[in-house]
């Protein structure tokens, strides 16, 4: 039985002036945790270990805990950020450190993004972005759309799961939510890719490298492809080879690679596992 003088660790609900290491102590951002959207979700494997050092209680407790997931709120007025211990307990990050604001600069800069999306549906492109400028005035390198790009798995998932971000039909001509349906078209539950010329990304079949009528995988590549083979025939592209009634029918899709968890690496041509559990970066 243990001493009741035993000192019980108190883990704090907020830390401030932090930053994350990896295990090799160098400086990692809790991006590379596996989002946890709901309670009910379990955290996926870790492919990089997180550590979370910081302080609390007005300076006066340290904190250093291994992390193994992390969720953000974009309800509030501002948004707010949690990193999970592995303790299962949530702890809310307040104040970066300073020299930590340039390893989560994206990450930040896309979170903040929807939240003035989901805060202000109606606000244009532009003056989204004069928002974000004055918001990050105080960094050395002004926030850009190509901050996106690094988290697009992050903005999809969004525009998806929060209810003021997938707007039903009705509200897709707002210019705020158009921003979101650039990136990542919800086509009243369907998974078309919007290839508009406006989209911030341009969309290509992974089969063919031609645009055209794309269905977008759900999946972690992100990848689309002519589904059909009408959708591929100007292309002279072999697609998927589904019928038009077996694509109207897919309340989502997974490629193969996807389903399987295997993936091309870039670096090296070889196919191999890309789950969070398989240690793949």
């Amino acid at each position: 039985m243990a001493s009741s003088d035993e000192e019980v660790e108190v883990i704090p609900d907020c830390v401030t002036d932090y930053h994350f290491v990896d295990e090799k102590g160098q400086p990692v951002s809790f991006s590379v945790l596996p989002l946890q959207w709901s309670n009910d979700e379990t955290p996926e494997g870790l492919s990089t270990q997180a550590f979370l050092r910081g302080t609390a209680d007005d300076g006066f407790q340290q904190i250093y805990k291994k992390v193994i997931a992390w969720k953000l709120e974009l309800s509030y007025v501002l948004p707010e950020i949690y990193v999970l211990t592995k303790e299962n307990w949530w702890i809310k990050l307040q104040r970066p450190r300073k020299s930590f604001q340039d390893t989560i600069k994206t990450i930040f800069i896309t979170i903040h993004c929807l939240h003035h999306v989901k805060k202000n549906p109606e606000v244009s492109r532009d003056a989204l972005w004069n928002h974000m400028l004055k918001a990050f005035s105080s960094h050395e390198a002004e926030p850009s759309e190509n901050d996106l790009l690094d988290h697009m798995l992050l903005v999809k998932q969004a525009a998806l799961r929060d209810k003021d971000l997938a707007k039903s039909q009705e509200n897709r001509t707002t210019k705020g939510y158009d921003f979101l349906v650039d990136v990542y078209d919800i086509n009243d539950g369907d998974d078309e890719c919007d290839n508009s010329p406006d989209g911030l990304f341009d969309y290509i079949c992974a089969l063919c490298d031609n645009n055209g009528q794309l269905l977008c995988c759900e999946g972690r590549c992100i990848r689309s492809f002519h589904a059909t083979v009408d959708a591929g025939a100007e292309s002279y592209c072999e697609s998927l080879r589904f019928t038009d009634a077996q694509v109207e029918a897919m309340p989502s899709f997974l490629c193969k690679n996807c389903q399987y968890q295997q993936h091309q690496c870039f670096a090296c041509g070889m196919l191999g596992p890309s789950s969070e559990s398989s240690g793949a970066e």
